[in-house]
């Protein structure tokens, strides 16, 4: 237990340690909301899916994650691991990124990760945010009933 008056973490950390985070995302990405259904075509009968709703584009990190499994169970919950970690500055903006959201890596060292989409499976939280992290697969997480 901290003496009183004290913190086991100081409380600009964060702060101290942004750069070097901020240093290893080397990688350009945007995030964006899924398409939503548009208008039907009376004449087709036709229902065209608009495409992904773009809120951050910006330097973000990349990096498979191997032997993560489907899913694993952390504070009594099941959580979805996908196979890739994103990682994004805390602050993108005030968007916050939900399930289903759509990850295209624009650019980035590694040729072959370039022009990937990933789709977010699982967002987890931290009482110390130093980035915000996005657990993604390379298919689009299934929607409950669907």
């Amino acid at each position: 237990m901290p003496l009183t008056g004290t913190h086991v973490i100081h409380p600009q950390w964060r702060q101290h340690h942004e750069p070097t985070i901020l240093g290893t995302m080397t990688a350009r990405v945007r995030l964006s909301k899924p398409g939503q259904l548009g208008t039907r075509d009376p004449v087709t009968g036709a229902t065209p899916t608009l495409p992904p709703v773009p809120y951050y584009e910006g330097p973000g990190r990349v990096q498979a994650r191997g032997g993560a499994g489907p899913a694993d169970s952390t504070a009594e919950r099941e959580v979805t691991v996908g196979p890739y970690l994103v990682a994004v500055p805390v602050d993108i903006g005030g968007a916050v990124p939900e399930l289903g959201d759509v990850v295209d890596v624009l650019s980035g060292d590694d040729p072959l990760l370039a022009g990937e989409r990933l789709y977010v499976v699982e967002v987890p939280t931290a009482s110390i945010l130093l980035q915000r992290s996005l657990f993604c697969d390379l298919h689009q997480p299934s929607t409950p009933g669907g």
